[in-house]
Formats: C-alpha cells, structure tokens, sequence
C-alpha cells in the first residue's frame, strides 16, 4: 500500500465516523486548539477539495495553485460535503501518471507527487486520529501513518521549525523505541539533520506513538514518553509549533 492509498484510506475512515454525527457532537473540542469537530470537519473538506484540483491540474500539467475553496454548507449538509470531496480527491489522486514524480502544485507550494502523497498521509492520518481523540478520547495513530511519519521524521521536523527563533540548545537528540534515532543540529540559523550524536543534547524519547504525537502537537499517551514534561517540552514547542 503506498502513501497516497493510506492516506485516502483515513480520510474514508474519517467519512465514515462523521456520517454518523449529530446533536451536540459537533460542538466537542479537539485537541487543535480552539477547533471543534465541526472546524475540523469543515477543513477536513476544504483541504481535500483544494488538494483534488491540485491533482488535477498536475495531470493536465498546469503549474498554478488552487484558491481557496471554504466550504460555506450547514451542519447538517458537513457530511455530504466531506463525500464529495473526499470522492474528488480520491479520483483525481488516481488519475495522475508517477512516472518521473510529476509536480504538484498543492495549496503552498509545488512539490513532487512523492512529496503530496506524503502530506495528504500526514494530513489524513493526523486528523483521522484527531477525529476519533476528540470523539472517543483514546485514539492512536494508524500503524501505517506512524510507520511513515516514524520514517521521514529526520525531513518532516526541521520543516516545521518557526524562523527565527533562537533556540536554548545546539543539539536536539529524538528517540523513537527500537527505530534509528534522529539527530538535530542548529547550524548556521538552521536546523538541521546529521549522523552524529552530540554530547550536550536534549533528548526526546519513548514509543514511535508517544514521539510523533509530541513532535507534532497532539496529546501524548500516558507513560510512554520521556522528556521533561515542563521546561524542555514547552521549549520544544517553541523551537518546532508543528502543523
């Protein structure tokens, strides 16, 4: 199964949960701060609409990026909403030929197909997991998504650092349980991966489940994370604010 198919196997997950919403649910709180279900519904569908045409004009080869696409529907109509777009999408992901990894120009930026496959698994796979947390307040991560964001972490995360900001450390040192640790170095205003340990380094470790839900700004299982919960994590947050 390859990352554009995982992908679109959570946002289908996501479908179906939301196809049985109603009454008071769609006022509970995410973990996203400040977004109820209802917001991350609501964007869920937005994105995956933008992220369609994005496909799209990929195929007919056509380099300019899509505009916003808000979707302005009632409540009750969210569900609908969401299979369209989840069905435009869908189509428009398998309707584009790989070979040579064509451009994409998704809503940010133009970037390999490689590369949006990879968003719309960290996209669906992250908000998949944020659906159910908000709804069930036990969810985990697909084992596929964590595989892969496990994976490109040594990528994704200085990706994600906030420009200038000066960090309280040289050397940030993250731990998944029996993976290949990821080593970070601030070098020249920049973070940046390496293959060497450092000896004065923070360290961010415990389960892949517990590291990437921390790395990227969503609640942590109990017990499976070993950082210092105060000083260091609010730092961290500070140095890499996540999606």
């Amino acid at each position: 199964m390859d990352m554009s198919d995982i992908a679109l196997r959570e946002l289908g997950a996501m479908h179906e949960t939301v196809d049985g919403l109603g009454g008071s649910t769609w006022t509970a709180p995410t973990a996203l701060r400040g977004w109820t279900v209802e917001q991350l519904v609501r964007h869920v569908a937005e994105v995956a609409t933008r992220q369609g045409e994005a496909y799209q004009r990929a195929r007919l080869d056509v380099s300019e990026k899509p505009s916003d696409a808000p979707v302005g529907v009632s409540t009750e109509r969210l569900a609908a909403a969401l299979t369209i777009a989840s069905s435009f999408l869908a189509d428009a992901v398998q309707g584009v030929d790989r070979t040579g990894d064509p451009p994409v120009p998704m809503p940010f930026a133009v970037v390999p197909a490689s590369t949006a496959d990879f968003l719309l698994l960290f996209e669906y796979g992250f908000h998949r997991f944020d659906l159910e947390h908000a709804l069930h307040d036990s969810a985990r991560l697909s084992p596929d998504v964590l595989d892969t964001i496990t994976a490109l972490l040594g990528i994704s995360v200085p990706a994600i650092a906030a420009p200038d900001v000066r960090p309280p450390c040289a050397h940030i040192t993250i731990e998944p349980d029996a993976r290949s640790a990821i080593f970070l170095s601030w070098t020249d205003g920049a973070w940046t991966t390496t293959d060497q340990p450092a000896t004065d380094t923070w360290t961010v470790g415990g389960s892949p489940e517990a590291v990437v839900r921390f790395v990227f700004g969503r609640p942590t299982p109990d017990g499976e994370l070993t950082v210092h919960p105060d000083e260091m994590a609010t730092a961290f947050k500070t140095i890499f604010p996540g999606p």
